[in-house]
């Protein structure tokens, strides 16, 4: 699954935009916050996926970004700074 969504969050005159991939196959999600620059991968078991939606991948990435529980690696870091924002994807609202 790969979603962009916005938290409403004030950080930018758009909000707060965010990337997440969800990679199945590794267990990770992969975030960037693409308005505050800011990048990480969350360990996601899939014992621990209690999401089936976009809006449920949303709020458990925010789960764990809002209490810093992310590392920081290549991967992330290639989605904020290389693939960024994809131009045709829907950007959701959730205020989170």
């Amino acid at each position: 699954m790969d979603i962009h969504f916005n938290t409403g969050r004030r950080y930018t005159t758009e909000g707060q935009v965010i990337r997440a991939v969800w990679d199945k196959e590794n267990e990770v999600i992969h975030f960037a916050d693409l308005s505050r620059a800011v990048n990480g991968s969350i360990e996601a078991p899939e014992w621990e996926i209690t999401f089936t939606t976009p809006g449920g991948l949303a709020r458990f990435v925010m789960e764990r970004y809002d209490r810093h529980v992310y590392k920081n690696s290549l991967p992330s870091f290639e989605l904020l700074m290389m693939k960024g924002r994809d131009p045709n994807a829907t950007i959701h609202q959730f205020g989170l």
